[in-house]
Order: structure tokens, then C-alpha cells, then sequence
């Protein structure tokens, strides 16, 4: 849920910016996180807006794949810092933060076709977390992987933590929750982050193999077995961001973004 956005300071958080969007070609359906100017940080307008995008694309009986990636190559650096800041003020303001955030992801996991992450340069905190939401992911050789929860305070949600270890194991989940770790673009191929890694100019040929495979493919067998073993797994939406609001109402999380806001304003200062 938690890393970067480039805010300008500890002060009130300017208007929402970002836009999720949406094309489908041929059974295949691109979703973009479009934040440009903030690295595709994640606003909470644009959780909800995943969410709905999600929700109409469930309708189509055409897809075969769902491609999920960010604008001017980059995934996306997590959350807006200010509006972290903002969830802070009380249990409302952080229940209804962390819920839009949960839903969002949870969405995406039980999405009927098969999904794909497309990791690019920046994969940070929500960021992560939604690349984490995908079935299958791929990496360009330049990303940096990172959930920094534990340095700003942040308990995750139980989406993120119990798909972390589903996707790398419990000891590479320990190592990003616990210790903040990241990683490069080998160390994801490693510990299985990623099934692939790509250099920048094969990315949309590789897309394009895939889309082609996903279309060889009996849809009913893909989207049934996708079902059935999410089926085995108890996605109840009760109790998945309690822990997750009590942490934004500790005082770790507004000490730390507070911090973290100034840090970022002293490095953006002119110097005489």
C-alpha cells in the first residue's frame, strides 16, 4: 500500500490527480495506472476507479488476458504520501483508506481471466501490491522491487501478505514485509516475483507471445482452473485491513510520513 509519490511537502494535499484506463484488442484487455508526473503513484480516487474499471471488464465474455501495466514506462512507486498522512487523522478516515485499497486488490485477484503485471523501472509499495494481485508477472531488467511497510509503520493488508508468500514463499515475504528489502530485476526472477526478465525493447513482443498463447488456449479450461484454486483459498474480505488500520492509528505511520514529506521538500529546496 505504502511508498511514493513525489509530494511537495508537509502540507495539506493538493487535488487528486491519475486516472486508471482501459483498451481491449482482440481478447485482450491493457489496463494502464496513469500517473505520470508522480510516477504512477496510486490515489485513492484511482483505487476506486481500478475497481470499477474491474468490474466492467468482468463482463466482457471475449477477454482472454488482462494485461496490467503503468504509463511512460514505469509501473507505479505506491501511494500518495499525503494522502497517507491524511489517513492518519482518525479511524474513519483510516478505515476508509485501507478498505478502498483491499477491495481494489482483492478485485483483481479473483478476476475471472488470467492477469499479467508488466513491471517496469519503479515497483513500489501500491505498486507491488497490485503487481502481487496478478496471476503472472514480468519484469523489465531495470525494476527495483519494494514494499516498504515496515519503515513507515504500515501493518499490510492481508491481500498483499498472504500473496506475497503464496508467490515467493514465506522466507521472500518475511524478507520484503519485515525487512523492507528490494530487489533488483535478477533477485525478483530468483525468488519467483517474476516469471520472466526482459530487456526494455522485447517487452511488447513478449506481450504479444503471450497474448497469442492466451488465445490457443481453451478459455473455458484457463478461466475454470483459475476458479478452482482460488476457490481453495479463504478470500473473505472480513478482518483483511484490521491489523492495517490500527497501524495508520498508532502513530508510527504520521510520525514517519511526516518525516519523510519534509525530507523530500529540503532535497526539492533551492540552494543559494
Amino acid at each position: 500500500m505504502t511508498s511514493s509519490d513525489d509530494p511537495a511537502g508537509d502540507r495539506p494535499a493538493a487535488a487528486p490527480t491519475g486516472r486508471i484506463t482501459s483498451s481491449t484488442t482482440d481478447g485482450v484487455a491493457t489496463l494502464v495506472i496513469d500517473n505520470v508526473g508522480k510516477h504512477n503513484a496510486v490515489t485513492g480516487p484511482m483505487w476506486d476507479q481500478l475497481g470499477a474499471v474491474l468490474d466492467e471488464l468482468r463482463e466482457r465474455d471475449d477477454l482472454r488476458l488482462l494485461v496490467v501495466r503503468g504509463a511512460g514506462g514505469v509501473f507505479s512507486s505506491g501511494a500518495d504520501l499525503n494522502e497517507v498522512l491524511a489517513a492518519t487523522q482518525g479511524r474513519e478516515a483510516a478505515t476508509r483508506f485501507c478498505t478502498r485499497v483491499a477491495t481494489a486488490l482483492l478485485s483483481l485477484v479473483r478476476f475471472p481471466s488470467p492477469t499479467l503485471a508488466v513491471l517496469e523501472r519503479h515497483v513500489a509499495g501500491g505498486g507491488a501490491e497490485i503487481a502481487l494481485a496478478c496471476d503472472l508477472r514480468v519484469a523489465r531488467d531495470d525494476v527495483t522491487f519494494q514494499i516498504p511497510m515496515a519503515r513507515l509503520g504500515v501493518v499490510p493488508d492481508h491481500v498483499t501478505a498472504r500473496r506475497l508468500a503464496q508467490v515467493a514463499g514465506p522466507a521472500t515475504a518475511r524478507s520484503v514485509l519485515l525487512l523492507g528489502r528490494s530487489f533488483d530485476a535478477q533477485e525478483c526472477l530468483r525468488r519467483g516475483l517474476v516469471e520472466d526478465v526482459l530487456p526494455p525493447e522485447t517487452v511488447d513482443e513478449h506481450l504479444a507471445r503471450t497474448a497469442q498463447t492466451f488465445r490457443s488456449l481453451s478459455t473455458y479450461s484457463v478461466t475454470r482452473t483459475k476458479a478452482l484454486m482460488l476457490g481453495h483459498e479463504a478470500w473473505d474480505q472480513k478482518g483483511l485491513v484490521d491489523e492495517m488500520v490500527a497501524s495508520f492509528l498508532h502513530g508510527d505511520v504520521a510520525a514517519n510520513a511526516r518525516a519523510f514529506l519534509r525530507q523530500r521538500a529540503a532535497r526539492r529546496a533551492p540552494t543559494s
